[in-house]
């Protein structure tokens, strides 16, 4: 569903919503996301010299995100991030439509994250889903505040996606409630706050599948499948993950990955806990999924 018709769902709520304050709306929308649209004036803005040849990567992409080999050079390197650039900034304006729509005044805290960003041939990929490099899990954790208490500030410290409730729950005054979970409040990040680990894997591609842990500048990736075993960068110096220190660092390397290790074990453990359930889903909503990549 893309992002105007999510739009006019939320429209519909919108009686019952102003009538509920305060309400808690959460809105997922999936664009920018494979397959890539392109959407004017951007487009033409970020790629204005587009060739008739080059169109044909937009066929390409609306069928399947995976192109790495029919791109033919650097130039269809560019196309194709211009296609992704341009529903970035379809969905800005969406968003402006959204806030306009539900009314966004002072009291309200909003919050604007995603779940993953997207490769375009940094490690030689293109999508998602495959690898832990910063292009891929490197998203946008942007808030406001009631009364727009702190505007402008920045977090230095890596945050991660389980700091969302605890951030809310703060913001809130449920003390209690941020305290069950592994996550943090970001509101106290502050200059002497210590980074503690960030943990992040992927195991959608069973030819793919990595675990990566961040602490402060350092970055260490363990490829179960699909790579070098053992990755290490320094994010300060080297931000492109271009350098890989694994065999220069053996220490910190062994040290990582306990520590890596003991992350997914914590994980394991709290999903051992969860009852499994069957959704059937209709052959429109199979096919959806395969559109966005998932499934088989």
């Amino acid at each position: 569903m893309a992002a105007p018709e999510v739009n006019r769902q939320v429209e519909q709520w919108l009686p019952i919503l102003q009538r509920s304050r305060p309400f808690f709306l959460w809105v997922h929308y999936v664009d920018p996301h494979a397959p890539y649209r392109r959407h004017e004036p951007w487009f033409s803005e970020f790629f204005p010299d587009a060739t008739p040849e080059q169109r044909r990567l937009d066929r390409l992409v609306s069928k399947h995100w995976s192109v790495v080999e029919d791109l033919r050079g650097e130039r269809d390197r560019d196309y194709v991030v211009a296609l992704y650039d341009s529903d970035i900034r379809f969905l800005d304006e969406q968003l402006a439509v959204l806030f306009e729509k539900v009314g966004i005044d002072d009291g309200d805290l909003v919050i604007v994250t995603a779940d993953h960003g997207e490769e375009f041939l940094e490690h030689g990929l293109i999508g998602h889903g495959r690898k832990l490099y910063e292009e891929s899990v490197r998203v946008p954790f942007l808030l406001k505040l009631p009364q727009n208490e702190r505007a402008g500030t920045r977090v230095e410290l890596p945050v991660s996606i389980i700091d969302v409730f605890p951030t809310i729950a703060d913001v809130l005054g449920l003390a209690g409630a941020s305290r069950q979970f592994q996550g943090r409040s970001v509101l106290k990040l502050d200059e002497k706050a210590q980074a503690r680990p960030i943990y992040a894997s992927t195991t959608r591609f069973e030819s793919w599948k990595s675990r990566a842990l961040v602490v402060g500048d350092w970055k260490f990736i363990h490829n179960l499948k699909g790579g070098p075993s053992s990755e290490l960068f320094n994010l300060a110096a080297d931000p492109a993950e271009r350098n890989d220190l694994a065999a220069t660092e053996p220490e910190r390397v062994a040290r990582m990955r306990v520590e890596l290790d003991r992350l997914a074990q914590l994980g394991r453990d709290a999903g051992s806990h969860r009852q499994p359930e069957s959704v059937q889903l209709s052959e429109e909503e199979r096919e959806r999924l395969r559109q966005l990549g998932y499934g088989d």
